[in-house]
């Protein structure tokens, strides 16, 4: 694992983006959104999270709260 970077600045955002979907004879434009986990702390708690770009704030923290730092999700181990 690596070390906390304390710039919440440059911690990976979500990412929203619009599929097409056949919807009887339609076509119709959907939203998809895809959260990017991070591993977050605000000093007392360390949880998984990630933005909430509706709601302008992290998953598992208070819209006035924001993480202090936060370390990159681990991707799986390769066999």
């Amino acid at each position: 694992m690596s070390d906390w970077n304390y710039n919440m600045e440059e911690a990976p955002r979500s990412v929203e983006y619009t599929v097409k979907k056949q919807v009887g004879k339609t076509v119709k434009d959907v939203k998809k959104f895809e959260g990017r986990k991070i591993i977050a702390t605000d000093g007392d708690i360390v949880t998984v999270s990630w933005y909430l770009p509706k709601e302008d704030r992290w998953a598992m923290f208070a819209t006035k709260q924001t993480p202090t730092a936060w370390q990159p999700w681990p991707d799986a181990p390769s066999k």
